[in-house]
């Protein structure tokens, strides 16, 4: 074998090991959300407040969040432009790690992390198409916004 033929077939095995080392990275992400719902809803002991008194309902046509006081917010999933987690520095006493589900318009929802029937929407929020899963995961306890799914747009809009 020639010196230019094991060059190359080095460079292959290289490009080999990357793509799937970044298709197992993708894979344990989705793995590890999977067994942080699991365990959040095999434990129900274990729910948070006041996060678990915000009430998240799903429908084929919309997202809805009602806060302990009454007040629901919505954004239907035909305007969804953005999904966001913005944490703060306020836990652990109060929430602080929030879904931003951003409409068109002015509609929309501020989720806390703990929200009965959160589990239920991040596996809807995993089905856009792009979710990022590694920016969940990546979630800390610092001050932070982060986009985990966007809109995509058509150039000629």
């Amino acid at each position: 074998m020639t010196s230019l033929a094991c060059l190359a077939l080095a460079a292959l095995l290289c490009l080999m090991l990357y793509f799937g080392m970044r298709a197992l990275g993708s894979w344990l992400a989705d793995r590890a959300v999977a067994r942080a719902l699991a365990r959040s809803v095999d434990a129900p002991q274990a729910r948070l407040m006041p996060e678990s008194q915000f009430v998240v309902r799903l429908s084929e046509s919309e997202v809805s969040c009602q806060r302990p006081d009454g007040g629901i917010e919505t954004v239907r999933w035909d305007e969804l432009e953005r999904v966001v987690i913005h944490t703060t520095s306020d836990g652990p006493l109060l929430p602080d790690c929030f879904w931003l589900l951003i409409g068109s318009g002015t509609s929309g929802c501020c989720i806390p992390w703990g929200a009965s029937g959160g589990a239920e929407l991040l596996a809807r929020l995993q089905q856009l198409p792009g979710f990022d899963n590694q920016a969940v995961i990546g979630t800390g306890t610092q001050e932070a916004v982060v986009t985990c799914w966007q809109r995509q747009t058509n150039a000629g809009e």
